[in-house]
């Protein structure tokens, strides 16, 4: 029988007859089946969450963050590097690394202050209080990312994140952050950095396509590594010259 790091054990009766030896469902269930007993036992590992990935304008929306401490400041200044001006942190006492950009409001937790905000972070060291950020959120119909594991989980993990200018690779792993990160790593020492300074010349060059008839295709070609090496050589007239060349 094939096992799992984390199952789930199912008592299936044996109607469908001992002479079965192996049947497969979603999620890559091996059944062993026996001439002995009268039912099966299926080892089913626990689903993978699904979660959708987006990348969110923060720039002026309402981020609320209840707790003061380490990992409140590492929220915090996840949130400042996304460009976030409106972070408010709830706490009875704040952490001396959290970042100044933030709003202080001195204070055990209270549902009221999650008023209006976009997203909200249970982020204190108190089970009990992240549960009740949780729930506070879901009634207002607030998105919250939970610290801490729980039978009553967030709606939301943030990504390991990788940034060189414009470029961000963000990277999710169902909840494990170590693999998320580790792999983020990975994935940040393969990237050719001239990605990053491509990317913001065919931002330029975005407006000036606008009007053409084989954008399309022109813009898929300024994102090949042909023209990381056109760009390298002959800059952003070159690279446009080039381009140009595929319209019809």
């Amino acid at each position: 029988m094939l096992r799992f790091p984390y199952e789930q054990r199912l008592q299936i009766p044996g109607k469908f007859g001992s002479s079965i030896s192996e049947i497969y469902i979603p999620w890559l269930v091996s059944v062993a089946w026996t001439r002995r007993h009268s039912h099966a036992t299926i080892s089913i590992p626990v689903p993978a969450t699904f979660t959708y990935p987006i990348f969110l304008d923060v720039t002026t929306r309402p981020i609320v963050i209840i707790g003061g401490g380490a990992v409140a400041v590492r929220k915090a200044k996840g949130m400042l590097d996304a460009g976030a001006t409106n972070v408010t942190c709830v706490s009875p006492a704040f952490h001396h690394d959290l970042p100044e950009g933030v709003k202080r409001v001195q204070a055990e937790y209270d549902e009221r202050y999650l008023d209006r905000a976009l997203l909200v972070f249970a982020a204190t060291n108190s089970g009990d209080v992240n549960i009740a950020v949780v729930e506070g959120a879901r009634r207002r119909g607030i998105l919250v990312n939970r610290v801490d594991d729980s039978d009553l989980p967030g709606d939301f993990t943030t990504p390991a994140t990788h940034r060189d200018g414009s470029i961000t690779v963000a990277v999710g792993a169902g909840g494990n952050p170590t693999i998320a990160a580790a792999v983020r790593n990975a994935l940040g020492e393969k990237l050719d950095p001239r990605w990053a300074a491509l990317n913001d010349a065919v931002s330029q060059l975005r407006t000036e396509l606008r009007d053409v008839t084989s954008r399309v295709p022109m813009l898929k070609k300024l994102a090949t590594y042909e023209a990381l090496d056109v760009f390298e050589q002959t800059g952003l007239d070159g690279l446009k010259r080039w381009v140009m060349e595929t319209k019809s």
